[in-house]
């Protein structure tokens, strides 16, 4: 009888244990994705989206979608802005830039980036 046991739960636990796994890590997943969605998406794209498209010299380029906010920003404070921030420049020949947030984004990190946009712009506008 302890080897039909032992047969027994190690049958059980190759058939069920893998499938188990799979429904709960499938679950967690769903769930897990559905409330990034709900929460986090609408939050930044409006946030951030509004924001840039408020500044005269920046231009959304594509359409907002999940966490990714494409822009041609000025060439000119390129260079200054990542020192503070890092974004990639999606195209050198346009100045277009794919700004990326995670869940954890903020709302101020999202606001300091349009204020040191807006310090750079005025501090060229500034120079003579």
């Amino acid at each position: 009888e302890p080897k039909f046991k032992q047969d027994l739960e190690s049958r059980l636990k190759q058939e069920f244990e893998p499938k188990l796994k799979q429904e709960f890590e499938s679950k967690f997943k769903e769930d897990l994705e559905s409330k990034l969605k709900q929460e986090f998406e609408p939050k930044f794209k409006q946030d951030l989206e509004s924001k840039l498209r408020a500044l005269e010299y920046v231009k959304i380029t594509r359409p907002v979608q999940a966490n990714a906010v494409f822009a041609i920003l000025p060439r000119e404070i390129i260079n200054e802005l990542r020192e503070k921030y890092f974004f990639y420049v999606w195209d050198e020949n346009t100045f277009e830039v794919r700004l990326m947030a995670t869940f954890d984004t903020t709302a101020e990190q999202v606001s300091g980036f349009v204020a040191e946009i807006q310090r750079l712009m005025d501090s060229k506008k500034n120079k003579p």
